[in-house]
């Protein structure tokens, strides 16, 4: 009786759940052995002293498997055709050479996986989506970002680098009168007080010593030579040609100058304050007015994705180069792009004098690396090392010699 009760379970339990453990037996325990040629007997998995200890280790066995087979598979049967197009400075052609930050990256990771590969170059971003979309290519290594939707159409590798989309305006020359207008604007009152206690303290001290100073005449003048005196310790001069001799002068001169490192502090604060606050409008009036712009993006790029989504008018360029000589022509009057590509056209085709870059991120951009739906296992062998270099420090070196962050 006791015997059917056990029996029972057994007999009515479903066969998918029994295959999956036959399937996971021979998955962790024993095809690993067989890959390492080393037969596990029942006595060994008797003597482990963990069991999960034990099936962690076949676990990572079978990952390890998984790994070379993969390898194996795009090491010997085929030579990968890798798509990219210009992008300085992740990937620059010089003559019929490649370089740049996805180019070292990728190379590195085929070269430890041993894996043979081709370029083909693409003019623009829309025909090199277009080729990983419709399986022409195996990978993709163009910075391209991650967005919703090209993750319905292809794959992608872990983010390699993250860059903010910016705007880039023309380096107009600011309006000096304006500038200045607008500082004694936010500045009056604090040279007001400075003006004030400056007279306040010359006529006090004047006061005090004139009948019994002779730095400090008993006319008019002496007022003029209280003044004198109040100037000079105030931006902390002293001359020494006139100094209170009187312990009431010497208590009002010691008050004067403690009270003037305050009053000096408070006007530095302020006209650093102004200067800062109307570089700081200045960026916000981009940004806050960037829909009654005239903009520019490039065409397929995420870029040109942003500006939809916000319904901003814009015009459509083939490259981010295009893109800002229209800019500094005053073809348009901003430039929306990724801020590392912008930044180095910028200084390499010397436009630093009428371009500037706002330092305000519309958004963050993800690079990866990206393949057809059809090789998303070549992402398996892939991801690892990818992730393996990037957390290296010598990625950090490769970054500064392209003048990254």
């Amino acid at each position: 009786m006791q015997s059917q009760s056990i029996r029972k379970p057994l007999k009515n339990y479903p066969q998918k759940y029994i295959l999956c453990f036959i399937s996971f037996f021979w998955g962790c325990m024993v095809l690993p052995t067989f890959a390492q040629n080393k037969p596990l007997t029942t006595e060994e998995i008797l003597k482990t002293d963990s069991t999960d200890g034990f099936i962690r280790e076949r676990l990572d066995s079978l990952a390890e498997l998984l790994h070379e087979m993969n390898a194996k598979f795009f090491k010997k049967n085929k030579v990968l055709t890798v798509a990219l197009k210009e992008a300085p400075p992740f990937i620059l052609k010089k003559g019929s050479r490649y370089e740049g930050v996805s180019i070292d990256l990728w190379e590195e990771i085929a070269t430890k996986l041993g894996i043979q590969f081709k370029y083909k170059e693409f003019p623009d971003m829309i025909s090199i989506t277009q080729a990983v979309r419709q399986d022409k290519v195996d990978i993709c290594i163009s910075p391209l970002t991650v967005t919703g939707d090209r993750i319905k159409d292809f794959k992608f590798s872990q983010p390699f680098y993250i860059a903010d989309l910016v705007l880039t305006v023309k380096d107009k020359p600011s309006n000096e009168f304006a500038v200045v207008r607008h500082i004694l604007l936010n500045t009056i009152q604090p040279m007001l007080l400075l003006v004030g206690t400056t007279v306040l303290f010359g006529l006090l001290i004047w006061l005090i010593e004139r009948n019994k100073n002779p730095d400090f005449q008993k006319d008019g003048m002496g007022f003029m030579d209280g003044v004198w005196w109040s100037a000079v310790t105030i931006t902390t001069v002293g001359y020494g040609d006139k100094a209170p001799r009187t312990p009431l002068g010497k208590f009002v001169a010691l008050i004067w100058m403690f009270w003037a490192v305050f009053i000096i502090s408070s006007f530095t604060a302020k006209m650093s304050s102004a200067m800062t606050v109307d570089a700081i409008e200045s960026e916000l009036n981009h940004l806050q007015n960037l829909g009654q712009q005239k903009l520019g993006s490039v065409t397929g790029s995420s870029s040109e994705d942003f500006m939809n989504h916000y319904h901003y008018h814009y015009k459509a360029y083939s490259s981010p180069l295009e893109g800002l000589r229209a800019l500094q022509h005053d073809e348009i009057e901003g430039f929306v792009y990724d801020e590392p590509i912008c930044n180095y056209l910028i200084q390499a085709y010397g436009m630093g004098i009428d371009l500037k870059i706002v330092p305000r991120a519309l958004s963050k951009e993800y690079y990866s690396f990206s393949v057809p739906k059809r090789n998303a296992g070549l992402l398996e062998v892939v991801n690892p090392l990818l992730v393996e270099i990037i957390d290296d420090v010598s990625w950090k070196a490769e970054l500064y010699r392209y003048d990254l962050k």
